[in-house]
């Protein structure tokens, strides 16, 4: 039996890059998770128009429950905030709201065998508490293909810079190892 390839989307935001994926034909399902509600009846509509689109409306953590969401900027007043952050510190002092929060290890602990996996990150931050549980946890070797957008330089405190080395290091060192295609961006 052919394996399943599957492609998930860590921070779908308002589906602007999920739709080319959902497009794509070599993926036989697609999962988006995104924990900002001002894009639920987006995504929800692609749901509606990919049948092989899951839209998980959590944010991806270490833990299941729920966390407190740092809301982006609206640009006006029919726009939805276009981003949010856990720890972005550009978003200090803005709104915040509490919302669901799922283990993603746990999650992706499902997908044993048979399963082609490509993951895309870009949580705003919460890339290294989530990269750490996966390397901790080996569910990162679940993983065939990994590109992430690193925020380091974001981050409310600038230990981070030094856990992102740190963290970058082990990732690298793991994925070549385990043979995991990585793709990696460092923003400012």
């Amino acid at each position: 039996m052919e394996n399943k390839n599957i492609y998930i989307e860590l921070g779908s935001n308002n589906g602007e890059t999920t739709v080319p994926v959902l497009q794509n034909p070599q993926y036989d399902q697609v999962f988006g998770f995104e924990p900002n509600p001002a894009h639920d009846k987006i995504l929800n509509d692609l749901t509606d128009t990919y049948k092989h689109f899951t839209y998980i409306n959590k944010a991806v953590w270490i833990h299941n429950g729920t966390v407190t969401l740092i809301l982006g900027r609206k640009r006006n007043q029919q726009d939805c905030h276009r981003s949010s952050s856990m720890f972005d510190k550009k978003f200090l002092g803005r709104e915040s709201i509490e919302v669901k929060c799922i283990d993603f290890s746990e999650w992706l602990n499902d997908f044993k065998e048979g399963y082609n996996i490509e993951l895309q990150m870009d949580i705003e931050g919460a890339e290294y508490g989530v990269l750490d549980k996966m390397l901790k946890g080996d569910t990162i070797k679940l993983i065939n293909k990994l590109t992430i957008e690193f925020h380091h330089k974001k981050m409310f405190d600038q230990k981070y810079r030094e856990i992102h080395r740190k963290l970058f290091k082990r990732l690298k060192k793991t994925c070549k190892e385990s043979k995991i295609e990585l793709f990696a961006q460092h923003y400012e």
